[in-house]
């Protein structure tokens, strides 16, 4: 219990100084569209990924501003990472109709091979994925700095992949077959 009771002070002080230092941190108003999430998350990454600011989004021709448009948009560009027709996980085989995020499956997602030999399958540019895991990892940056959550189950493998650990261990393997 002790233990615990450690973890939950410490997760509170982690909460009061990420608190404390957005409020010392500026703000910035972001306009963004819905229709076009993935499109306003490049250009939102484009003006702030490498800026200390916390951004406010605010959505074309609507009223509101601040935390709670700002998670929405963080939700919408986690959801519309996982569509199918993206072309960048592993199992979606590009079909434009699988949504990962509305599954309501345990699916982890795993990046999709590809071919040395096609750089363009079903459509799909292999150049445009690229494109869209780097926009992935700046997004992913920008939540971690500025405290936000982003609802992207990725795989266990995938993870080991990010921090740079080899995941050639016969578990890992059949951890990925299974995707």
């Amino acid at each position: 219990h002790q233990f615990l009771l450690q973890i939950s002070n410490s997760d509170k002080n982690v909460s009061r100084e990420r608190l404390s230092s957005s409020r010392s941190v500026p703000h910035k108003k972001f306009l963004a569209s819905r229709d076009r999430i993935l499109e306003s998350a490049t250009q939102m990454m484009e003006l702030y990924a490498d800026k200390n600011v916390v951004i406010d989004v605010e959505y074309i021709d609507e009223v509101g501003i601040g935390l709670g448009p700002t998670l929405e948009f963080y939700t919408l560009v986690s959801s519309d990472f996982q569509k199918g027709e993206l072309g960048m996980w592993r199992g979606d085989y590009m079909s434009s109709s699988k949504n990962y995020s509305q599954q309501g499956t345990s699916l982890e997602l795993f990046p999709r091979p590809w071919s040395s030999k096609s750089s363009n399958v079903n459509g799909v540019e292999f150049a445009d994925v690229i494109r869209r895991f780097i926009l992935l990892g700046r997004i992913v940056g920008k939540a971690l700095r500025d405290g936000r959550v982003l609802d992207i189950p990725f795989s266990k493998a995938f993870y080991k992949l990010i921090l740079g650990k080899v995941i050639l261990s016969m578990f890992c393997v059949c951890i990925v077959n299974s995707i």
